[in-house]
């Protein structure tokens, strides 16, 4: 009997076992969205699990599981994601080293006193339970993969673990003396266990910073019922809900302040170690933590909703993406295993035709064996997970693999100015009056006409007059002219605010000195008949500009500037951060069309903002960057987050991508040196079939280790420099 909906929602996460490519995650996903009751659902091949949001009562997990077991796939529920075996791997890898370990020691025994140390009988006992308990899944693996039409890349090396074993079994049914090579079949198996394992040791590793991001969040709260605070789990906090932090306790939602004053501890989504002040009408993230004072919350993001919960969900989806250099492996593999087949099936002819089937045999199999493509295959993908890990833990994410291929290719950057290279949080610091009106009847007329208004400006006319206690009625009937000003009727007669071209179009002239070229922007209040005053706005350059603009060009990267401000404040901003390039009274269309120019000319440009207003540049340029202080819809069409708001992240971005990029050559490079070299030697009989399993588990390891020192060159980025 189908259970009663209650209306109500329910998330929980599952792991899954037997993915052998992208294709089946999305294979499974398609499954759940068509399931009664699931409202959502993700599954990300790399990490191994998914996660399903439904309505409470609607949803079989019985059902699903057994519709997943049927076509091969093992479904296990824990909310608490306790149950990821990651250990399951470097068992497999023990075991089979246990089991295999004789066969080693006894053909090495017999290699240097030419007596085995067990019979073949023994030998053959052991190659058979390597065969049936760690062989046999590498087999089905291997033919699914083709089944699916995704080719294997442990192919070569499953079907020299087969020939080597059956060749072998061949020669002691049909009476042939020894040597044998049962333990070749076995060293291959441990290669591609041990392989396997350090693979998910990489994937540990990503689980674990998810994992601790994820765990930054308590589990429980303290929620406003009626007139007391009760303890309530964080899963059923709702936007709107009035929460309590005590000191030192981690704030579970994204929220404003309503009471309270404490310093926060950010430095669980920025990477930065230093602590902001947050008082009534603040904002505060969910993960960061509450040090000393008490702070009553009203949230209003929660779950997979916040700032860590969007990080989270970057860094997860980052991990089943491809760069374009995988891609090109990718179509490499359906080419190189034929080619490979053929040239061991030529090598055994030749033997075979010179009467020496056996040893024709056995350097097939040497070639099978060493030409196995592991390493090809793991060269970017670990380079690429090792990186997004450090981005994230560094305080920016990489929305793909393929986006940090393409930072690191840059040699443009184009910043907004407004909120990016400054703060974005203008203040008024001069009035200057041109008529009889004092300084504060010139700012209380302004925030009545900036009452209308809803931007930054605005916001900067209303703090001053609040500040000056010189706040009055909104002013009526107003009128908006876009990138210009605006205007209302206070008492019966027009004011007009705005900039100097709206004031020269209003037939007033401003002298020269009125509009001198300072790093400032003025905003002109006047009427029909004259000017009346002067607004004096400045907006604090952010302290990382600076540096991040000085990282850019030691990195042999042109930045470049745009703002919709006057060419006088354009000039002095640009002369005050050294920029050389920059472009004023720029529209928003406008920063798309100079990301295009650049893009006409050759180069690769990224795209630096933080409004709404920067949404087309971001999505048009190669990369784009957005500051976490912009809107969701920012973020949603942008490459790479700084979660941190430190404009150092975009250089440190660059750099770690194009030491990733270096990276991937040299592993490429490792790896086609090594197939060139030795499939011919293997062809030849000069590399025996031991000898190239051997060659077929160190080639992998040595990829990994590679890719893992990736994380000393970052180890080396101070957070006000380069690489030292």
């Amino acid at each position: 009997m189908q259970p009663k909906n209650s209306g109500r929602r329910e998330r929980i996460r599952f792991t899954v076992q037997g993915m052998r490519s992208v294709r089946c995650a999305e294979k499974i996903e398609a499954s759940l969205l068509k399931m009664q009751g699931v409202k959502d659902a993700s599954v990300n091949f790399t990490l191994k699990r998914g996660e399903i949001d439904f309505e409470e009562g609607t949803f079989s997990f019985h059902f699903f599981q057994k519709e997943m077991a049927e076509t091969g796939f093992e479904i296990a529920f824990d909310k608490s994601e306790k149950n990821a075996k990651w250990s399951f791997p470097f068992e497999q890898f023990f075991y089979a080293l246990l089991t295999g370990a004789p066969l080693f020691v006894s053909k090495g025994f017999e290699s240097v006193f030419d007596q085995p140390l067990l019979t073949p009988a023994a030998r053959l006992i052991l190659a058979t339970l390597m065969q049936l308990m760690f062989a046999l899944p590498i087999y089905l693996r291997a033919i699914r993969s083709f089944r699916d039409g995704d080719p294997y890349k442990e192919f070569l090396a499953s079907l020299a673990v087969f020939s080597a074993y059956f060749y072998s079994l061949f020669l002691w049914l049909t009476g042939y003396a020894s040597p044998y090579y049962f333990e070749v079949s076995a060293g291959i198996v441990i290669s591609l266990l041990l392989g396997r394992w350090l693979d998910k040791r990489c994937l540990e590793r990503v689980s674990e910073v998810a994992a601790e991001l994820a765990d930054k969040l308590p589990k429980k709260t303290l929620v406003k019922i009626g007139n007391f605070f009760e303890e309530k789990d964080v899963s059923f906090l709702f936007p709107g809900d009035i929460v309590m932090i005590a000191p030192g306790e981690v704030i579970p939602t994204d929220g404003i302040v309503l009471e309270g004053a404490s310093l926060v501890d950010e430095s669980a989504l920025t990477g930065e170690g230093e602590r902001a002040l947050k008082r009534s009408g603040d904002h505060v993230l969910g993960g960061t933590m509450a040090l000393d004072g008490r702070l009553i919350i009203r949230s209003e993001k929660v779950g997979r909703d916040t700032v860590a919960g969007q990080l989270l969900n970057m860094v997860e989806k980052n991990l089943d993406t491809k760069a374009p250099v995988q891609l090109n492996v990718d179509r490499f593999l359906p080419y190189f295993i034929p080619i490979v087949l053929l040239i061991a099936f030529i090598t055994l002819l030749y033997g075979l035709s010179a009467a020496d089937g056996r040893s024709g045999a056995l350097r097939a199999i040497a070639v099978l064996a060493v030409a196995s493509p592991v390493a090809i295959v793991y060269g970017a993908p670990f380079v690429f997970l090792v990186a997004s890990v450090l981005g994230a833990e560094s305080g920016f994410v990489f929305r793909s693999a393929a986006v940090v291929e393409k930072t690191g290719r840059l040699n443009v950057v184009i910043f907004d100015k407004t909120g990016t290279l400054t703060l974005g949080e203008p203040r008024v610091v001069e009035i200057i009056p041109l008529s009889t009106l004092s300084e504060k009847e010139i700012i209380s007329l302004a925030a009545s006409l900036e009452m209308n208004a809803s931007h930054p400006l605005s916001k900067a006319v209303l703090a001053k007059a609040r500040e000056m206690n010189a706040l009055r009625e909104r002013a009526d009937n107003p009128e908006f002219r876009p990138g210009a000003g605006l205007s209302g009727e206070i008492d019966a007669c027009r004011y007009f605010l705005g900039s100097k071209l709206f004031a020269s179009e209003a037939g007033h002239s401003i002298k020269e000195d009125e509009n001198a070229r300072e790093d400032k922007t003025k905003i002109y209040l006047f009427d029909d008949k004259q000017l009346l005053g002067t607004l004096v706005v400045e907006d604090p350059i952010r302290e990382s500009s600076w540096h991040s603009l000085r990282q850019l060009k030691l990195l042999n990267i042109v930045p470049v500037m745009v703002t919709g401000d006057s060419q006088g404040v354009a000039e002095a901003i640009a002369r005050r951060l050294d920029i050389t390039t920059f472009f004023f009274d720029v529209l928003p269309q406008g920063k798309q069309e100079k990301v295009e120019l650049y893009q006409k000319n050759g180069q690769k440009v990224g795209f630096v903002g933080d409004g709404i207003n920067d949404s087309l540049a971001i999505a048009d340029a190669d990369v784009g960057f957005a500051m976490r202080s912009g809107s969701f819809a920012l973020h949603e069409s942008s490459d790479v987050t700084l979660f941190g708001n430190d404009l150092m992240s975009v250089g440190q971005a660059v750099d770690l991508s194009r030491n990733a990029l270096s990276k991937i050559r040299q592993n490429h490079l490792f790896a086609a040196i090594s197939t060139l070299i030795f499939i011919p030697l293997a062809s030849f009989g000069i590399l025996n079939p031991v000898a190239a399993s051997l060659i077929m588990a160190i080639s992998p390891a040595v990829v990994i280790a590679n890719s893992l020192l990736l994380r000393r060159y970052a180890e080396n980025i101070p957070k006000s420099g380069i690489r030292s």
